[in-house]
């Protein structure tokens, strides 16, 4: 698995939509201030523009697989930042140019059916992703100190990450015993949906 460069404050970060628009109440200008207020620079991608938005999704498929491309691409930027969820990313594989993500590793973050996305890039280009918030979620959440520091610290890890739950809540295995190897995973319904996809689940 290749690890991306560790996030530092005061890089820059691109929002992209890969999925759904934003909803009514927020625009990509008020995530990326907030964004902005957790130390980064920021660039708003196409694919975040409320014109763009087509139906369930924040733009066509090749606007948003171009930012998802472009980003990687673009050595001014330190990450991607998927600004929400969404069923639609499932359109985005076959878009996508594995050759300039592997050549230009950098953290991409994101959850809900952004799952679809770090499941093709870590089958495609061994690239270890980050299934975290997604941005739109940070106005609001800058006072949940746990998920910030939990997300910042996968961001900055070194050798080893050690996982812990929020303050009360025990980690109770399932089964006794020590284990090692490679997390993946994500959202289970669309774990089960890239099977026999040429990005399905590495089940190794």
């Amino acid at each position: 698995m290749i690890f991306p460069s560790k996030l530092q404050k005061n890089d820059t970060i691109l929002l992209a939509a890969p999925c759904s628009p934003l909803p009514p109440d927020q625009t990509p200008e008020l995530v990326a201030e907030a964004v902005e207020r957790l130390g980064f620079r920021v660039k708003i991608g196409a694919s975040c523009r409320a014109e763009t938005a087509r139906g369930y999704s924040a733009a066509p498929a090749e606007v948003r697989a171009r930012d998802i491309n472009e980003g990687f691409a673009d050595p001014a930027v330190d990450a991607i930042w998927c600004i929400r969820g969404g069923s639609t990313a499932w359109e985005l594989p076959p878009l996508l140019d594995y050759d300039v993500i592997a050549a230009n590793p950098k953290p991409f973050i994101g959850f809900s059916d952004v799952t679809t996305l770090h499941l093709a890039i870590q089958n495609r280009c061994g690239l270890v992703t980050f299934h975290g918030m997604v941005a739109n979620r940070v106005p609001g959440w800058e006072e949940n100190e746990f998920t910030w520091t939990s997300l910042w610290r996968a961001l900055t890890m070194g050798d080893a990450l050690a996982g812990e739950n929020p303050p009360g809540e025990d980690i109770r295995p399932l089964r006794p015993g020590r284990a090692s190897g490679a997390l993946t995973g994500g959202i289970l319904s669309l774990v089960v949906q890239s099977l026999c996809t040429p990005w399905q689940v590495d089940a190794r």
